[in-house]
């Protein structure tokens, strides 16, 4: 596969597309609850002790997580939702 010819497919599919990247106040809402998050789990003294420590396992779930995410959103983005568009809600409105 021609990486140049398929990369704009690949970025459109992943929601990164012209125009499709969503509302400032969305990226702007999910950094504050990512930062909330950080925020309170770090009170924990075991989180707190371990936050920036590297690890294998740590290691191993950026390693696992990375790939798995283009293909978690295009099953449930791109092909669940075309099923159902097509077969399931065009029944409704027929």
């Amino acid at each position: 596969m021609n990486v140049a010819a398929a990369a704009p497919r690949f970025f459109y599919i992943l929601g990164f597309a012209p125009g499709r990247l969503g509302p400032p106040a969305g990226w702007i809402a999910a950094l504050i609850v990512v930062l909330a998050f950080v925020y309170r789990s770090a009170r924990l003294p075991s989180v707190r002790e371990n936050l920036f420590k590297p690890s294998a396992l740590k290691l191993l779930a950026i390693l696992m997580a990375s790939p798995r995410a283009p293909w978690r959103r295009r099953c449930s983005g791109a092909m669940l939702m075309n099923f159902m568009q097509s077969k399931i809600w065009a029944l409704q409105f027929k």
